[in-house]
């Protein structure tokens, strides 16, 4: 029986389909710089979530993307007030009442 691609080590490598994206001269926010990222990484984590971190394709913005069982929360940061008023956001979300 071969591996399912993409489970454990059998891992599914393939072209980058948005390789040629032109790139936006815009700095995108710091992660280093958010004070809360990592407290609110690990109770999205601890809820069971799972978080997912990129850059838009012309480099604008920072995608958060979190996955919430049946549930996806996105938001787009183009800045560090937006990076830091989106992790305040999910970390007060996923805060136990």
């Amino acid at each position: 029986m071969s591996k399912q691609a993409g489970k454990g080590g059998a891992i599914d490598t393939r072209p980058n389909p948005f390789r040629n994206v032109v790139r936006s001269a815009q700095t995108l926010p710091d992660f280093s710089s958010a004070d809360n990222f990592g407290n609110t990484v690990d109770k999205i984590i601890g809820a069971g979530c799972g978080v997912i971190l990129a850059a838009t394709r012309d480099h604008g913005a920072i995608v958060i993307t979190v996955l919430d069982g049946d549930t996806r929360h996105r938001t787009y940061c183009s800045s560090s007030t937006e990076l830091e008023e989106a992790l305040d956001s999910l970390n007060d979300y996923y805060t136990a009442p």
